[in-house]
């Protein structure tokens, strides 16, 4: 589904990605894991289009996007809710969801997506013309999550999703990752809620100073007993 070869990234003159190898199968949960700065939010930048890779390839269902932009990307079916969620806070929740299907023309599908995020978030039908920079931070999760799926994608890019929200909204929030899966959805969670992303995924990758230092079943990771010392010992503290 996605494949990732010896990925490399610049920004200005300083390299912050190293030859990353990744890979997700269609429907799969896999997390990147690692600590502030370790380049999780450069690497969904790079895949998102955002960022301009200088080495290596990424292929989407067996397509190249190595060339495509951004906006070309969305097209073939990358989707990214980027840190700090970034919901367009002048505009209402309808206008922001309906600001993901950019792009799209198909309205009769559009409708119906739209009808399915506000099942999966009932919270965001509640507040569907209320300015999106009046909610709460866990209702602009949501809602950058919900944008998000309204381009129709097959990989969903999610950027520390946790960050920053109460542990309720965080569990309702993964408990509607896992759902997404079941729709066919790829997924991939960069987070520093360790032991959340770890149990909520089947693969995980490790990174730190731009690099992937281990990958496996994330089960093996929550066993072994380095990594848990590591990462999964500081959990719920960022």
């Amino acid at each position: 589904m996605l494949d990732v070869t010896r990925l490399s990234t610049w920004i200005g003159p300083a390299r912050i990605l190293h030859d990353i190898d990744l890979t997700l199968a269609q429907g799969e949960i896999a997390c990147l894991l690692g600590p502030n700065g370790a380049g999780k939010s450069t690497l969904m930048n790079t895949l998102a289009g955002l960022l301009r890779h200088r080495q290596g390839s990424v292929t989407l269902a067996g397509k190249s996007l190595d060339k495509q932009d951004a906006a070309q990307r969305v097209k073939s079916g990358i989707a990214l809710s980027p840190e700090g969620r970034q919901v367009f806070t002048p505009l209402t929740v309808q206008e922001n969801l309906l600001m993901g299907a950019y792009g799209r023309y198909d309205k009769a599908a559009i409708r119906q997506d739209f009808e399915q995020v506000l099942d999966m978030f009932p919270r965001l039908r509640e507040r569907l013309l209320q300015v999106a920079g009046t909610l709460s931070g866990g209702e602009q999760q949501m809602l950058a999550i919900g944008r998000a799926l309204m381009s129709r994608p097959t990989l969903l890019l999610l950027d520390e999703p946790s960050l920053g929200l109460a542990p309720k909204i965080v569990a309702e929030i993964f408990a509607t990752i896992s759902r997404l899966k079941e729709r066919g959805v790829s997924i991939l969670i960069a987070e520093q809620n360790a032991h959340l992303a770890v149990s909520t995924s089947s693969r995980t990758y490790l990174m730190t100073g731009g690099r992937i230092i281990k990958s496996g079943s994330s089960q093996d990771m929550l066993n072994d007993p380095a990594i848990r010392a590591a990462y999964l010992g500081e959990v719920g503290h960022h």
